[in-house]
């Protein structure tokens, strides 16, 4: 849970409402400014719940920031604004058939037991597309980055998110009734230039089950404090910039020096 942040300059640790108020003045030593921190603030609110960004990387991290108090500097919370900019140009765009669509489904868990399933809980994935275009059948998200990646295809946790939207995206009315997307892509901006890439659809059964069994996980661990999963080798380049590392690396240290890691692939 993030309530309160360290602040880089000299007043340790506030409240977020303190850190908008002293924005708000005008005489903070910082470059934020209030609105910029008031999309924060509701960039936090809005990952209240299961969100479809919370299923594509460590599901530690996820829980962590769920469970814990935490004290984040005001910049490792920045990224979540950085599609601001990008969501305001086109909900101002004047083409009524370019949209930004906010998704969200109930999504039916089973516990299982001896091969046997019972239903277990009804949870929401929500999410969102940046940019859906019902002339051309066009399906886009963008990523501000500071470096444009080399590679012709997307990062693969990238594709995964978009995927997962696409597939919240088949219980709208719109795809229901014979609209037919056909280009699916990423857009990586950085400051100077963009880069689009081409996303590969996934095949429905295996990301429906991939799914499942994250929010079964991850419903598990918060409502009945399940062991939670290794970190898988992939995801080990996230730790880098994670809030949670502090408390994740506290509490796994035996795990860590071991170099217990799970191999299990998944997309």
């Amino acid at each position: 849970m993030i309530k309160h942040i360290t602040c880089h300059k000299d007043k340790g640790q506030i409240s977020l409402r303190e850190c908008l108020i002293c924005a708000s003045k005008g005489d903070n030593k910082c470059h934020y400014t209030s609105s910029m921190i008031r999309a924060i603030i509701e960039g936090i609110k809005a990952k209240k719940g299961y969100q479809t960004t919370m299923l594509t990387g460590c599901l530690r991290k996820v829980y962590f920031e769920k469970t814990q108090e935490l004290y984040p500097e005001i910049d490792t919370l920045y990224s979540l604004i950085k599609n601001t900019s990008f969501r305001e140009h086109l909900k101002y765009n004047e083409l009524d058939f370019i949209h930004e669509i906010a998704l969200k489904k109930k999504i039916q868990l089973f516990s299982t037991t001896n091969e046997v399933q019972t239903p277990l809980a009804k949870v929401t994935l929500e999410g969102n597309i940046a940019e859906v275009n019902f002339r051309t059948g066009l399906i886009r998200n963008y990523i501000p980055c500071e470096t444009i990646p080399f590679n012709q295809f997307p990062l693969a946790h990238h594709a995964l998110h978009l995927n997962i939207c696409l597939y919240l995206l088949q219980e709208d009315t719109r795809w229901l009734y014979g609209w037919d997307p056909q280009i699916f892509e990423i857009v990586y901006i950085d400051m100077s230039r963009l880069k689009r890439c081409p996303v590969r659809v996934f095949d429905y059964i295996p990301l429906d089950i991939y799914i499942k069994d994250s929010l079964l996980l991850l419903h598990n661990c918060l409502t009945q404090n399940a062991s939670l999963p290794l970190i898988n080798k992939k995801d080990l380049w996230q730790c880098e910039s994670c809030i949670t590392r502090e408390i994740c690396e506290k509490k796994y240290i035996k795990e860590i020096k071991e170099g217990r890691y799970d191999e299990e692939k998944t997309y």
